[in-house]
This record gives C-alpha cells, structure tokens and sequence, in this order.
C-alpha cells in the first residue's frame, strides 16, 4: 500500500530530508511549513499520516493537530516528531491524540517501522 504523508516541519532540512526519505521507501511525501499551509494540504490532499514537529516557531505541534482536527472533515494519523524524547512528551503527545511517535533525529529503520504500523492500521480499517 502506497501511504500519502505530510511532513510538517518548521526545519528547511526536515522537509527536504524526510519526504524523500518516505519516497525512497516507496510512499508519496510532501511538507509544509505553517499553519496555514498545513491545513490546505491536508484539505486537498488527504494525507494517510501527518508528521508533525512538536516544537515550531510559529505553532505548536499540539495546536496544529488540534486545527487539523477542527477544521479537517476526515483524521489522518498524527505523528509527533520532536528532539524532546523524554517519558513526559511521549505521555503528553499520546494524550493530545498523536498515534506514533519519533525522536529526532531518527533513524530512516525507525521512519520505516512507523510507516509499516499506518500501512497495517489502514489496512486493518478497511
């Protein structure tokens, strides 16, 4: 199954690196910066999972999801991606609703067995 996933991001490398990292494993990436942009990609292009950093300059990865959300007629599945690996953030994402979690920088094996839990939950759904 070929995953549609938006990597949202406010680190130029991040956005460069880690959609041709989900193509190279055979998906479709695509990454947005802002708010603003997030919320229209998502809307046109439904994204299967939506990478989003924790901790951006402009927005909160919590307030992200929670505009995504709001405003978005169907739910991707969110992954939280931030430096900050500790106990704490992984509870506090997985209490905002975030379905996986990745501590940056991570490995391109641990980016890949995220992508195969959504392809097995979306298959599961379906």
């Amino acid at each position: 199954m070929k995953l549609k996933i938006l990597v949202v991001d406010d680190n130029d490398l991040i956005r460069d690196v880690v959609p041709a990292q989900i193509a190279h494993c055979g998906h479709e990436g695509k990454a947005t910066e802002t708010l603003d942009q997030t919320l229209a990609v998502v809307k046109e292009w439904k994204p299967d999972a939506v990478l989003l950093d924790l901790l951006m300059q402009t927005h909160s990865g919590f307030e992200v999801l929670e505009a995504v959300r709001r405003k978005v007629e169907f739910t991707p599945c969110f992954v939280a991606m931030t430096g900050e690996g500790n106990s704490d953030r992984r509870q506090e994402a997985a209490e905002a609703g975030f379905d996986f979690f990745l501590r940056k920088p991570f490995k391109i094996a641990e980016l890949v067995a995220v992508l195969d839990q959504i392809c097995d939950r979306n298959n599961q759904t379906k």
